[in-house]
């Protein structure tokens, strides 16, 4: 993100005139979270005051989002947990949604898969296949593959968010699991290879829910210029 990340973590990318994370938060909040905890890194200080809590991953230079969120689930014991990444931008319906989608069987873990992404894919790279990850559902909605390289575009097709949510039964089972991994794999993979692997391996239940509201993710000045114009332009 060049200079707009000099001096600031990410998710201070100002969007909608707010910082992500505080889109994050607000939304986080709308749906009744009570403890919102930031697990950071880059410049941590400069935005912890926007959490309940506060989880410092010290390596994070040289470690990946797995061993992160690692670190956070030893801390987030005995309740439900929504894990959200911080360089995104998600309506507050999105997690209505999601919410809704746990009311109804919030027994299996469950990630925010978007329907309404190829455009913005087209419109922001070249290449749109170069950036975009597969995500497959079986008849019932549960993934059957994640993160992997799209041969082509499929109108059918669905995006993971960035949002995942585990039911506090499951927590112990995730860490379990990431523990039994080599100490490589722990400090370097991140999550969508951890839950293919997992899904693959394991046969784990993660439940597709999908969203067709709008949603953004910023991994470049390009993105930020791009969703700002659509922004603008609505």
């Amino acid at each position: 993100m060049g200079s707009l990340t000099k001096h600031d973590p990410k998710c201070m990318i100002k969007f909608r005139n707010a910082s992500l994370v505080s889109h994050i938060y607000k939304a986080l909040k709308s749906v009744g979270v009570q403890v919102i905890t930031g697990a950071l890194g880059y410049r941590s200080g400069q935005i912890k005051h926007w959490f309940d809590e506060v989880i410092v991953n010290h390596e994070w230079e040289v470690t990946n989002s797995l061993y992160t969120l690692n670190l956070a689930l030893e801390h987030c014991e005995g309740s439900d947990l929504i894990v959200s990444y911080s360089d995104i931008f998600f309506e507050e319906t999105a997690l209505t949604v999601l919410q809704k989608a746990i009311q109804n069987n919030g027994e299996f873990p469950a990630i925010l898969a978007s329907s309404d992404w190829q455009d913005h894919w087209k419109a922001r790279f070249v290449d749109p296949l170069a950036d975009a990850e597969d995500l497959k559902v079986d008849p019932e909605g549960f993934v059957t593959q994640l993160g992997q390289k799209l041969p082509e575009l499929d109108s059918s097709g669905l995006q993971y968010m960035g949002i995942i949510f585990l039911p506090e039964k499951m927590i112990k089972v995730v860490q379990k699991h990431i523990n039994e991994l080599s100490e490589f794999d722990r400090r370097h993979k991140d999550l969508t290879w951890f839950f293919n692997r997992l899904i693959k391996e394991n046969n784990f239940k993660l439940k597709a829910v999908v969203y067709s509201g709008f949603w953004a993710e910023f991994d470049s000045v390009n993105d930020l210029e791009y969703y700002s114009s659509i922004e603008f332009n609505a």
